[in-house]
């Protein structure tokens, strides 16, 4: 329906003759008026849940590199009584650190929850520009894939009865189930 659409305003417009502007070009012609349809750092989210359930109707950013994903993995790496936690925590930074991983990856530690502590760690790989949305994503996977299996092996050094937790976690702490069937 969409190139349908496009295809009619393109030959409406070379009809009338109209000069056919590049998406940059409009967007100043337009700020000149207070009425920018393209604000230069738009910033729109999506959860995780409109993902999984709505992801062919989420539409593509008006500028590619703005694309992002960030992808998220949890462990419960001890119980809350485990007074081993600090020193365990300790060895296990000094490993991300001799890899060189903790530029790319952000890490928190949940310990507000009943029973166990949470290591919950956030990766934004790069995005491939001449790709869509939907290609990165199936290219994606596996590289993140790789580095969450990485940091549960670097984990298991200072953590020997991690467990990866992700889907319950989400569920219990915030509430969000993830069905990964989809």
């Amino acid at each position: 329906e969409f190139e349908i659409a496009k295809k009619k305003i393109l030959q409406l417009s070379l009809n009338l003759n109209l000069e056919q502007l590049d998406w940059i070009k409009a967007s100043k012609v337009a700020a000149l008026n207070n009425d920018d349809p393209f604000p230069n750092d738009p910033q729109t989210s999506y959860r995780i849940v409109d993902i999984f359930e709505d992801f062919e109707n989420i539409p593509s950013p008006i500028k590619p590199q703005n694309r992002e994903f960030i992808f998220e993995c949890v462990w419960s790496v001890t119980e809350v009584d485990d007074e081993a936690f600090e020193s365990k925590l300790s060895k296990f930074s000094d490993e991300i650190d001799v890899l060189g991983l903790a530029e790319k990856l952000n890490f928190t530690i949940d310990n507000e929850t009943n029973n166990s502590i949470y290591l919950r760690c956030t990766y934004i790989p790069k995005f491939i520009r001449h790709l869509s949305t939907s290609e990165n994503l199936d290219q994606l996977i596996q590289e993140v894939s790789k580095v969450f299996n990485d940091i549960e092996n670097i984990s298991l050094n200072s953590f020997p009865n991690i467990n990866r937790t992700t889907k319950s976690y989400w569920l219990s702490e915030l509430g969000v189930y993830l069905d990964f069937s989809k």
